[in-house]
This record gives C-alpha cells, sequence and structure tokens, in this order.
C-alpha cells in the first residue's frame, strides 16, 4: 500500500517540498509501522527509498545516490526510510528507558 501511495503522489502537480511533506506524514508512517517488533526486509525499504526519490526529484538516475540526496537535501531521518526506522528505534528506546 506504501509503494502504491507514492507512486499516486508522484503523478500530482504540487511542489516538492509539499510532497516531502506528505510522505513523512502519511507515508512513512504507515509502511514503517511495527518496525519496532518486527525489522522491515532490505527489498522492501530499497524499493520504498527508490520510489520517495523518484516521486520527488523525477525519474531515475543511476549516477544519484537516494541516501545522499534524502539524507542532505532533507530531513533525513523523516524521509529516508532506513533513517526513519532506525531512528524510531532509538527515540523510542530512550522514551522507555526515560519512563522507569
Amino acid at each position: 500500500p506504501a509503494l502504491d501511495a507514492v507512486d499516486r503522489l508522484a503523478v500530482t502537480h504540487i511542489t516538492r517540498s509539499r510532497k516531502a511533506l506528505l510522505i513523512e506524514d502519511c507515508i512513512l508512517p504507515a509502511a514503517l509501522y511495527g518496525v519496532l517488533y518486527t525489522p522491515p526486509t532490505d527489498s522492501l525499504l530499497d524499493s520504498l527509498r527508490k520510489k520517495i526519490t523518484s516521486c520527488i526529484w523525477g525519474p531515475h538516475n543511476p549516477t544519484r545516490s537516494s541516501g545522499a540526496l534524502l539524507g542532505v537535501a532533507f530531513k533525513g531521518h523523516r524521509l529516508d526510510p532506513y533513517s526513519a526506522a532506525a531512528y524510531r528505534r532509538i527515540t523510542t528506546f530512550a522514551r522507555m528507558m526515560r519512563s522507569d
């Protein structure tokens, strides 16, 4: 469902920053739901990263690094699936440690 949502978002005529905001707030939370209990597969994260990069920046370019682009041009921990999954685990662990 998340990959389909990114495909639908790619054909809309809205700005890059709005697309990034929609991906951050709507698509990635649904895609990474349960990441604390079951790690997502690398193939899922790779395909999601490629689709997000293509949605925001246009067609695939073999010389473009998706991870570097998402980490530098935007908030990487919010838009890059690999970084977002790690960030969720770390912040949840820190919150659990503070609660005790």
